[in-house]
């Protein structure tokens, strides 16, 4: 079932796995006339059910939560490079739009529970916002591993810069050829 609400276009499909029904949804910001809509956000499964309705309706239900929570960031004018915040146990991932890819970077610190004054590293991928990212040929992977960034804040600028290298064919290792 595909719908749109809000800035969002929801394709709320389960997959039907021999009488299973799971739950799933993926949602895409809506494109400018004549643009292409770009993935922002992928459920996972959500739960097996017993309907193929029950199933779409938890998907549903889950894809407007997300929409309701994470509206503000999609509402801007420019939305080339779009950055996303989600709160994970262990930190903040962040997203950012960036000529068509998703850059994706969790900062991570030296130790946890981490004190004050605490210095980061940090992990990223490069993927194309419609790829499955379980699977790693749909994505690049990068990291800092070594914890020498001040803070979470530096950590997640540097993340996002070595994504931006990669994408822009200047990284000195990675490149996007084949995503």
């Amino acid at each position: 079932m595909q719908f749109d609400y809000q800035q969002f276009h929801i394709d709320a499909s389960p997959l039907d796995e021999g009488g299973h029904y799971y739950g799933r949804a993926k949602i895409y910001r809506r494109a400018p006339v004549g643009g292409d809509a770009v993935e922002v956000k992928y459920s996972g499964d959500l739960g097996d059910y017993s309907s193929d309705a029950d199933a779409i309706e938890a998907a549903q239900r889950w894809a407007i939560q997300w929409c309701n929570e994470n509206s503000a960031w999609v509402a801007c004018n420019d939305c080339s490079s779009i950055t996303l915040e989600t709160d994970m146990a262990a930190g903040k991932e962040q997203f950012e739009e960036y000529k068509g890819f998703t850059i994706r970077v969790l900062a991570v610190p030296e130790h946890s529970p981490h004190p004050p004054d605490i210095q980061f590293g940090y992990a990223g991928y490069v993927c194309r916002p419609s790829d499955d990212i379980r699977y790693s040929p749909s994505r690049v992977n990068f990291s800092h591993a070594i914890p020498d960034l001040p803070d979470a804040e530096a950590a997640e600028q540097a993340g996002f810069a070595e994504g931006r290298s990669i994408v822009d064919g200047t990284h000195p290792d990675l490149s996007i050829d084949g995503l």
